[in-house]
């Protein structure tokens, strides 16, 4: 538990520095019940994503295992707003075991993967510093560009619709 907010209580796995300015930023440095509640919010979003990304690495692995079974090239395209990897931690580019499983299992069903990310506007930012917003951002799309990047994929930046045009002109 953290008392007072200080660096020595803040867990060692968080960003000590990023989340000592959260405290600050929320809190006004050392509330104790705001930075209790701060912490309990902080980790139910975490094992919130966590839980997310992970059924969707399960769909992702289900479908390319069905899509083995079907003769021929295939093409799949994958429209998302990010993908976590729990090796990633942090830090974009380290996605382990559970992004290899995904590629393992893409690139045995002969897909020509494509992949779309979605940059999505946050629904509030308050006193967010923009460049936290953006690392966050980056922090998501990570696992799906190493995703695409390992199974040979494309990503495709951009609007959707010319994706799709891009999609259907490469596939035809």
């Amino acid at each position: 538990a953290l008392s007072g907010g200080g660096a020595a209580d803040i867990p060692s796995y968080l960003d000590q520095e990023r989340w000592a300015e959260a405290i600050r930023r929320e809190c006004g440095g050392r509330d104790e019940t705001c930075v209790i509640e701060l912490q309990t919010e902080a980790f139910r979003i975490m094992n919130a994503y966590r839980e997310s990304s992970a059924k969707a690495r399960a769909i992702l692995i289900s479908a390319f295992e069905a899509l083995r079974g079907v003769v021929g090239d295939k093409v799949v395209i994958l429209v998302s707003q990010g993908l976590g990897f729990p090796e990633m931690g942090g830090q974009p580019g380290s996605g382990g075991i559970e992004l290899q499983k995904i590629v393992k299992a893409a690139t045995a069903a002969r897909t020509a993967f494509y992949m779309v990310p979605v940059r999505t506007r946050a629904a509030f930012v308050g006193d967010i510093p923009m460049h936290l917003i953006d690392d966050d951002r980056r922090l998501h799309v990570s696992g799906l560009e190493m995703l695409a990047t390992d199974a040979g994929g494309t990503i495709l930046r951009g609007e959707p619709e010319r994706s799709f045009e891009r999609v259907l002109r490469e596939t035809s």
